[in-house]
């Protein structure tokens, strides 16, 4: 029994959208953490001027849509 191996370069456009698409994921994955750390922050700092004990509502509103954080 034999076993053939053939190796095949990868073309370069194929390099380049692999490239790409890493790129892409990582600006994707630091956009969302970026976002969730300033959105925590924001959070923290309306909870630590609230001296009133009343719960504490975060509204943005995009789009004609209203999302509420409790």
């Amino acid at each position: 029994m034999m076993v053939v191996h053939h190796e095949r370069r990868q073309s370069f456009a194929h390099f380049l959208t692999s490239m790409c698409a890493i790129v892409g994921g990582v600006l994707t994955v630091a956009s969302i953490l970026d976002s969730f750390l300033f959105r925590t922050q924001k959070f923290v700092k309306k909870t630590a001027n609230n001296t009133s004990g009343d719960p504490v509502i975060a509204t943005r509103s995009g789009f004609g849509s209203s999302v509420k954080m409790m």
